[in-house]
């Protein structure tokens, strides 16, 4: 203090940059899931998601028919949410799998995927994706050995396709004897 003046250093004023919490994925839509009556689930692909200037973790969320897993193959492990924790305000590329789930009936499945953090704006990732009738080209012949009593079950077969069991041709909406009527 000098003369009643008080002497400062030399001050640095910087405005500062307003941040935006920002989610990325790789993939906006992703098609091509499907798999005949029966036999699913679908094949699995994958999207990658990251994030930047974050102030919490990131949800991914799938949809009622699909599975996502942070793992693939044989390791896949089903999750009703994924959750990517962010360190630093960050979320590094993660791969995220999907595939629509075993078990559903004969129809298209047209969903999303959503993903969200705090303050970000959410993302969504389309799937398409089907579930397909078994075809009288799939259905040539079935081999059951001795065991006619534990056959499986196929519906859906169209009429007039024929089916060979233990080499006796039956064609598909005929009655055979002590075996019902196949459908």
């Amino acid at each position: 203090k000098t003369n009643g003046n008080i002497a400062l250093g030399a001050i640095n004023l910087a405005k500062s940059q307003a941040t935006t919490p920002t989610i990325n994925i790789s993939k906006a839509s992703i098609s091509g899931f499907s798999y005949t009556l029966g036999n699913g689930p679908s094949s699995e692909q994958s999207f990658l998601v990251s994030g930047s200037d974050l102030t919490g973790s990131i949800a991914v969320n799938p949809p009622a028919n699909y599975e996502i897993s942070t793992q693939s193959g044989a390791s896949f492990t089903p999750q009703s949410q994924i959750t990517l924790n962010q360190s630093a305000g960050a979320v590094q590329e993660t791969a995220i799998y999907v595939r629509l789930k075993a078990g559903l009936s004969v129809n298209t499945y047209n969903e999303n995927i959503s993903i969200s953090s705090n303050a970000a704006s959410s993302k969504n990732v389309s799937l398409s994706g089907s579930v397909n009738q078994l075809s009288s080209t799939q259905i040539t012949e079935w081999n059951f050995g001795n065991d006619l009593v534990n056959f499986p079950i196929y519906s859906g077969v169209p009429v007039n396709t024929s089916i060979n069991i233990q080499g006796l041709t039956i064609t598909a909406g005929s009655i055979a004897t002590n075996m019902g009527q196949i459908e």
